[in-house]
């Protein structure tokens, strides 16, 4: 038994020691993330809040980005690690996939998650399981109720338009508070509104954000980044039940270069 447990912790320093040196590289050449995809390492890293990484001793913690959302660093503690397929650090996200997702270019951890199978329901049959075709004589009326993924427009009769939390005013206020003027465009002097669409899901996150307009210069890539930073709106409700809807919103980039 002793020689078991002094084989596991052998194991798990030598985890830790490759974690290490996979960080000490990533500092030698920024521009290439750190991908973690072994549970051990991942474990270490979640467990021990990034410390591996150094991230501690740093100044800005990196943000998180989890199936499309933009979260705190501190919402890694609420994650087990044995749900994470892959996680990946990048030092900076002034180039890269993440590219202007930030507006200070800074540190980001990508989190793919484990997709998780629903469990068979097990009916009062030994050896049989029920599934989406499976018809239980023993209980009348069933049937498969389908899934409505349309997505409405906001003139569609009976919808109840989905809105920012506390109103189109309030997201107004945050746009204004958190807009960053792209180096570029402010170099050139451009002005201008960046019209967006984009669809609000039936939990209120934003997804399919479209700039559809082109005045080039970054201010697209800051009215994306925009979008991705805020909060879950209230959804669209329509006989009750929530439903999917496209809006359009124009971001406007306005300033006294004087």
């Amino acid at each position: 038994m002793l020689q078991i447990d002094y084989m596991k912790k052998t194991l798990s320093i030598l985890g830790l020691a490759l974690v290490a040196i996979q960080h000490i590289k990533a500092q030698d050449n920024t521009s290439q993330p750190l991908i973690f995809t072994r549970q051990r390492a991942i474990d270490s890293i979640v467990s021990q809040k990034g410390n591996l990484l150094q991230l501690e001793s740093s100044g800005t913690k990196p943000m998180l980005h989890i199936d499309g959302q933009l979260k705190s660093y501190k919402y890694i503690s609420n994650i087990a690690p044995k749900d994470i397929s892959k996680l990946t650090y990048y030092a900076h996200t002034k180039s890269g996939p993440y590219y202007g997702l930030l507006a200070d270019g800074g540190p980001l951890i990508a989190l793919q998650l484990l997709k998780k199978s629903p469990q068979p329901e097990k009916n009062g049959l030994q050896g049989y399981e029920k599934s989406a075709h499976y018809i239980d004589d023993s209980s009348p009326k069933q049937q498969i109720i389908p899934q409505d993924n349309t997505i409405y427009l906001p003139t569609e009769p009976g919808l109840y338009v989905a809105a920012y939390m506390g109103g189109m005013e309030k997201f107004d206020k945050f746009i204004a508070d958190n807009i960053k003027y792209p180096t570029e465009a402010e170099a050139k002097k451009i002005q201008g509104k960046v019209k967006l669409s984009f669809v609000v899901e039936k939990d209120g996150s934003l997804t399919n954000i479209k700039p559809e307009t082109k005045l080039g210069y970054g201010l697209e890539d800051e009215a994306r980044r925009l979008f991705m930073l805020s909060r879950r709106w209230n959804p669209s409700i329509k006989d009750g039940k929530p439903k999917r809807v496209r809006l359009t919103y124009e971001v406007k980039f306005e300033k006294n270069f004087n």
